[in-house]
């Protein structure tokens, strides 16, 4: 099996919402548009297939309007777990439905995101992107970020923070009313390079360190650790996050959220160790079951990833 690697940039894994399985959750949400979206889709009806395909081109406009490498995005990007979380009635349901009643209402045959090759068509794209995630905020799926920054916090750090929210979230001055608690920089812990998010018979979707979920890799893999099956992709929780401040500062790089799981701290500013992590060369072909007992176990450092190489890396937390 060869060595798994970060994706090159944040496109779609096209592989994963063509599989079977996804398919089959794509089937669902058609029964669940055609009931509480008839008026929208009647015309029109979509299949699994369609969805999954639709998905996907959503997925490469958001990577080309909105991406690392895009010139001057207009707002940040969708979090990908919302893409991920396919149950009827669930937050892809509430993008699907609101992408059909954007078409119906402009009176689209069909959908087109070829950026650059229909102007006043990529205007109502981003148009309908933006009711997209009026719709997920109405549905209290997807919440603006309030970040509450401990005094403890350098000044440089915090002048940073306060720009970067400005321009994506709020500032709150009540840490009982932040979703995010921000803590002063931490130094990433040695084994830290990839963790599994999702297992589906051979394949595994794999998250990489101070990587946005966008970079996320999905493909055969045969892991030293026990991957779960099934996956949490709510976007909120009802506790706040408490994350280093590079959680914030590594955002304009991706216009994305990064994932906090990556920057958590615990109460007293201390790096949390993630159970499932894992280090380069737990993703080297062979390497054996560790029953994560590597937590106590002295390791020589990773070596950096021959296939790709991502500063960001080597970088505080």
């Amino acid at each position: 099996m060869t060595t798994i690697c970060p994706k090159k940039d944040g496109g779609p894994n096209v592989d994963y919402f063509q599989a079977p399985e996804s398919l089959a959750q794509f089937d669902q949400i058609r029964v669940w548009l055609q009931k509480n979206c008839k008026k929208h889709v009647q015309t029109d009806p979509p299949t699994k297939e369609g969805l999954a395909q639709l998905v996907i081109q959503l997925i490469q406009y958001q990577e080309n309007k909105l991406g690392k490498n895009a010139s001057d995005p207009p707002f940040i990007r969708l979090p990908m777990k919302v893409f991920m979380d396919m149950k009827p009635g669930g937050s892809l349901c509430t993008v699907l439905a609101t992408m059909f009643r954007f078409k119906s209402e402009q009176r689209w045959r069909k959908f087109d995101f070829q950026v650059g090759k229909n102007p006043s068509r990529k205007d109502l794209n981003v148009q309908m992107m933006m009711e997209i995630e009026s719709s997920l905020s109405t549905a209290e799926i997807v919440r603006t970020p309030c970040v509450y920054i401990r005094p403890d916090v350098d000044k440089a750090t915090v002048n940073k923070i306060k720009e970067i929210i400005g321009h994506h979230g709020d500032i709150c001055e009540d840490e009982e009313e932040a979703t995010h608690i921000i803590y002063p920089t931490v130094d990433p812990l040695e084994e830290e390079y990839a963790r599994p998010v999702i297992r589906r018979g051979n394949n595994v979707l794999v998250h990489w360190y101070y990587l946005p979920d966008s970079h996320d890799t999905w493909a055969p893999a045969d892991l030293p650790v026990d991957v779960p099956e099934t996956a949490n992709w709510e976007c909120n929780r009802s506790e706040p996050w408490r994350v280093s401040a590079s959680w914030i500062l590594d955002l304009p790089q991706y216009n994305e959220w990064m994932n906090e799981e990556d920057y958590e701290v615990d109460v007293n500013g201390k790096k949390k160790v993630h159970k499932l992590r894992l280090s380069v060369d737990d993703l080297l072909p062979g390497a054996e079951p560790s029953s994560k007992g590597k937590k106590g176990s002295k390791r020589k450092r990773s070596p950096s990833p021959p296939p790709q190489k991502h500063g960001k890396r080597k970088r505080r937390v």
